[in-house]
């Protein structure tokens, strides 16, 4: 006995399951397109338009991995995308909008085969209204294409351990291969597959032969084909002079603290705390996963527990090991592909709480505060504002004029969108400022100082140089960023 013939009384007819998914993919589409190109790029957009823009295709595959801490398969993608689109920030995000939604129908399907209806139906809900989801739905990043890759695979090795048929064990070694060209986090997912796959392998194998040549169908072409990105990234993290160097995660500084895991997996649902809403939902979401306590666990599939935890703590255990161990990765963006295992648990854990009432007013408390938290999200900039930080430059700006972008993560974006030939930029300014740059301060008439993730008291510091010689004549304050536009004192002009 298992979860599906607790709800055997239950039935839906196809007309019904079909128009429940149409629905909430469309839910999911205007909830994933809706304000897509509110905010500029920002600082890795940015970063991920210049390579799209510089590099061609072979240079993605051949030169990216050097330059970037990622694999290849987004930017190429999304080149392709590009040349149709256009380079308007709402249709350069659509491709990640489309992964996002197409992830939807493949997790109810998924949800479907290991648990029914209902399962399917509560985890498709989960993934259509999380601000998590939806905030990397609208980013120009490969994050939306690893949660795809990742349920679509999952998917298929779950087919083909059903069916063993070898179309479905193709499906899987091909999505299996471009998850591992997406992110390395993609590789372990492919861990946690290959691990599941042996233990089901082990545990119904008749000897060891069988279990090595039944192992070797999958393991064997997935590993040559993976072996060219895993090369990538140790070559990265061993050998730094020859290829990239690993120190290109620096934003990550330490290897993760308890409070850092608890906050990963907060960030799957709520990805920014406002209490209560967010409460609400992480409350809720603990309670939907206790609901598996309420029966005898003799009435659930062992193979599909351990599909489900192997799929969830396996990447985050390597992430944590490898960030003491090597250097620190753990990032919650870089473990969205595990955030749908825990949409699965909650929705088993729901269907299988006894009272219906309870079922429906924990998912409607879910559901409402999450929607609750979207709305936050479209009404309020989630990104830096360097699009309109560029435009108040612009309008002021003559070929004579010094611009200060403090720091070099900041110049990026800004110089996306502020693009003029020769322009007297100065970054990165670390410190007080250099001799050489008060030299220019002191050349020019009219300096502009834009300020983005540099902390107050340098902030002073720099003013405090530039006011020297020069007066402030204006101050924009956008999302994340300060603009400050200084003229030189007239008495230092009649020296």
């Amino acid at each position: 006995m298992n979860l599906r013939d607790l709800n055997t009384d239950l039935q839906y007819s196809d007309y019904y399951q079909i128009f429940f998914i149409s629905l909430t993919v469309g839910l999911g589409g205007i909830l994933r397109v809706h304000t897509i190109g509110f905010d500029s790029f920002w600082l890795d957009e940015a970063i991920t338009m210049y390579f799209i823009h510089t590099m061609t295709f072979q240079e993605l595959v051949t030169e990216l991995p050097k330059a970037q801490p990622h694999l290849p398969l987004y930017y190429i993608l999304l080149k392709a995308w590009i040349a149709i689109s256009g380079t308007e920030e709402g249709a350069v995000r659509m491709l990640s909008a489309a992964f996002s939604i197409a992830s939807i129908p493949i997790l109810y399907a998924l949800g479907k085969r290991l648990y029914g209806f209902q399962v399917g139906a509560i985890a498709a809900l989960m993934l259509t209204v999380s601000p998590f989801q939806i905030y990397y739905a609208q980013e120009a990043r490969m994050y939306s294409l690893l949660a795809f890759l990742t349920v679509a695979s999952y998917y298929c090795l779950l087919r083909y351990l059903d069916s063993r048929q070898n179309k479905e064990m193709l499906l899987y070694i091909v999505s299996a291969i471009l998850l591992a060209y997406t992110h390395v986090f993609g590789l372990f997912i492919i861990v946690s597959q290959i691990l599941y796959y042996l233990w089901r392998e082990w545990i119904g194998s008749e000897d060891w032969r069988s279990f090595i040549r039944e192992t070797g169908k999958i393991s064997v072409p997935v590993g040559i084909g993976a072996a060219p990105a895993v090369g990538m990234i140790a070559a990265k993290v061993f050998i730094p002079n020859a290829y990239g160097s690993g120190s290109q995660v620096q934003h990550i500084p330490a290897p993760p603290n308890w409070h850092d895991i608890i906050s990963a997996y907060t960030h799957f649902t709520v990805r920014h705390p406002h209490p209560p809403m967010s409460i609400a939902v992480q409350v809720g979401l603990l309670v939907g996963i206790g609901g598996a306590l309420f029966v005898p666990s003799y009435l659930l599939s062992r193979k599909k527990s351990v599909f489900l935890w192997i799929w969830l703590l396996v990447p985050t255990c390597l992430a944590i090991v490898l960030s003491y161990l090597i250097q620190p990765i753990f990032f919650p963006k870089y473990l969205i592909g595990c955030s749908i295992a825990l949409y699965l648990l909650f929705a088993r854990g729901v269907a299988l709480i006894p009272r219906p009432n309870v079922r429906t007013i924990l998912l409607a408390i879910i559901l409402l505060n999450s929607v609750a938290l979207n709305s936050f999200q479209f009404t309020n900039h989630q990104k830096r504002e360097f699009k309109s930080a560029a435009q108040f430059v612009d309008r002021g700006y003559s070929p004579e004029d010094l611009i200060i972008v403090d720091k070099r993560k900041s110049s990026s974006p800004f110089g996306y969108y502020f693009d003029r030939a020769g322009m007297p930029t100065v970054g990165d300014i670390t410190g007080p400022l250099r001799p050489t740059i008060r030299k220019q301060v002191r050349k020019v008439d009219t300096v502009w100082v834009v300020f983005s993730s540099s902390k107050r008291p340098h902030r002073r510091k720099v003013l405090r140089n530039v006011r020297r010689t020069h007066n402030r004549a204006a101050i924009k304050r956008f999302a994340g960023i300060t603009a400050y536009r200084f003229v030189e004192e007239p008495s230092h002009m009649e020296q």
